[in-house]
Formats: C-alpha cells, sequence, structure tokens
C-alpha cells in the first residue's frame, strides 16, 4: 500500500516463544521477522528489541519487559504467533490482542485450539 512517495506497511507483532533455550529462541525470532518482510509486512519482534537489555530470568526485569510488550501490541496491526507451543508469555500477548480487537494469526493451527478460553 502506498501513501503518497512512502510505502505504508502493516506492523505484525511477533508473537513466539522465549523462555527456554534463549539464544535459540531469539534466532528463531530473526526467522520469523524475515518470513514476515518477506511477506511486505513490517515485524515487530520484542525478542530482538530486548536481547540484551533484559534478563528473561529475573522476575522483575521480566514483568517490566512484558508491560512493555504488551504495550507494543497496541499498535500493530495483527499478532503473528509463531512456534509449537504456547508460553504464559505469549498467552498474555494473545489475550491483549484479542481483547483490543487485533487479529491473530496462527502459524500453527494446533496452537489455536490450545489458546480457546484465554482471556474469558
Amino acid at each position: 500500500m502506498k501513501s503518497g512517495n512512502m510505502v505504508v506497511m502493516k506492523l505484525a507483532y511477533v508473537c513466539a516463544p522465549l523462555a527456554g533455550d534463549i539464544p535459540a529462541n531469539i534466532a528463531k525470532a530473526r526467522e520469523y521477522c524475515r518470513q514476515l518482510v518477506d511477506l511486505n509486512i513490517c515485524p515487530i519482534s520484542m525478542h530482538l528489541t530486548f536481547d540484551g537489555v533484559y534478563d528473561d530470568n529475573d522476575p522483575e526485569q521480566r514483568q517490566t519487559a512484558l508491560a512493555m510488550c504488551l504495550r507494543i501490541i497496541e499498535f500493530c496491526d495483527n499478532v503473528v504467533v509463531f512456534g509449537n507451543r504456547i508460553t504464559e508469555g505469549m498467552a498474555l500477548e494473545i489475550d491483549a490482542a484479542e481483547q483490543l480487537g487485533i487479529p491473530i494469526t496462527y502459524t500453527n493451527p494446533k496452537l489455536k485450539s490450545k489458546c480457546v478460553g484465554i482471556g474469558s
């Protein structure tokens, strides 16, 4: 989509696991972003933004980072859920998107059924 001389892209929040093998999950987040860029979608990945800024193993820092993630979701056109599982943090992000009426896209259809009832 174009607006004058500027290309306007949709903003998509990358919702994916971080906990567990954090370096591997950050690498996966990069790949997820590449997939969205290939679709002419501007990815917003807090995994990449916060890499080295917050310690996911520190409960206070994790809560601060999660609060920021939930705030960023408000500005996105879509939330795209990647991976093979829904983590606690992802469930909160999905719930926030649902409450805001932001469309959610599941790259793994099996995950959608696991989210039924989130936010209820």
